[in-house]
């Protein structure tokens, strides 16, 4: 694929696949969403992207973005064009493990191109990192563009388009100032994975988690797999994001236990609060790089000096990093 270009101003190019499920109308109905794909995909081209489709993304097989081979092969080819600067999945759901012993890590490894997904993509970021030692992020995916959110808009912005990432957050938590690998994304996600050649081992990271319509004591039992498999043991630090739904149902009295008894459980120090998960406004955060993160007085500083932003981006007057296949 050629870049595009305006009075001589590279178009960077964004890369919409779909490695999890259907983009539907209603769940179980069998209509692909058109109307808000286009929506979406107009609001990424009003942000400066010149926006592609892989080739599976408007297929519908079982509840899935297609069969398990297309899948893979639309990962493939957004991942290894080589114009592509940002990988976007379309959504999340459900089916991207599925997917991952068909993929050409080899071939994906070589490309420059950065992916960022959530949810169900979290499968994604930990087989780019253990199998390509490749950074990526979690942030928000393609269709939820369709939607304006001021605040997501200002975390994609800036994510996309700084080479050090900074975010100052109100959090909870104790004081604490720790540097390491800055990884995780959905913790069901995270913890179907243990034991795969698609987990990586990261030693004295920073590990950031989030979930869904899990109640806390589901949570608890996600947590003491981490902890009884060692993953917390190696870990200096847990961020806990947006777990909407955790508290639906927390009981009385004796009986009464929460989000913040079931995070009480990394034994490693926890932060809570941030701005990132199944939320409209999620913040995007990058994966598998190092990191700094220091909480002083309930404000975390979370800082990345070299942080995964594409070749290309909205706005950049040159390349961010040289051309792999110049």
């Amino acid at each position: 694929m050629n870049r595009v270009k305006e009075d001589d101003v590279i178009s960077p190019q964004l890369w919409i696949c779909a490695p999890s499920r259907a983009l539907v109308v209603k769940p179980g109905v069998d209509a692909f969403d058109h109307a808000r794909l286009e929506a979406a995909e107009r609001a990424l081209t009003g942000l400066g992207w010149h926006v592609n489709e892989a080739a599976n993304v408007r297929t519908i097989h079982q509840s899935f973005a297609g069969a398990d081979r297309e899948r893979a092969a639309g990962f493939e080819q957004a991942m290894t064009d080589p114009a592509a600067d940002l990988v976007m999945a379309l959504r999340g759901g459900s089916g991207a493990a599925r997917i991952l012993e068909r993929i050409d890590w080899k071939a994906v490894s070589r490309s420059q191109a950065v992916f960022m997904g959530l949810s169900d993509l979290t499968a994604i970021n930990l087989a780019l990192y253990a199998k390509c030692g490749k950074p990526s992020w979690q942030g928000p995916v393609a269709a939820s563009f369709a939607k304006p959110d001021a605040q997501k808009l200002s975390f994609f912005t800036r994510a996309m388009t700084s080479p050090v990432f900074e975010e100052r957050l109100a959090v909870a938590g104790g004081d604490i100032g720790v540097e390491g690998i800055l990884w995780g994304g959905n913790l069901s996600v995270l913890t179907s994975l243990i034991g795969t050649p698609y987990f990586p081992k990261i030693e004295g990271g920073i590990l950031y988690l989030e979930d869904v319509h899990e109640p806390a004591w589901r949570i608890s039992r996600m947590i003491s797999q981490l902890r009884l498999s060692g993953v917390l043991a190696r870990q200096q630090l847990v961020l806990a994001g947006d777990f909407t739904g955790a508290d639906a149902n927390p009981g009385l009295g004796a009986c009464r236990y929460t989000l913040a008894d079931a995070l009480s459980e990394c034994g490693v120090p926890v932060v809570s609060g941030l701005p990132f998960g199944h939320i409209s406004g999620t913040m995007c955060l990058p994966f598998g790089v190092m990191a700094k993160a220091a909480v002083k007085n309930g404000e975390l500083c979370l800082r990345v000096p070299e942080s995964p932003v594409p070749t290309e981006y909205p706005g950049a007057q040159q390349a961010n990093g040289p051309l792999w296949w110049v």
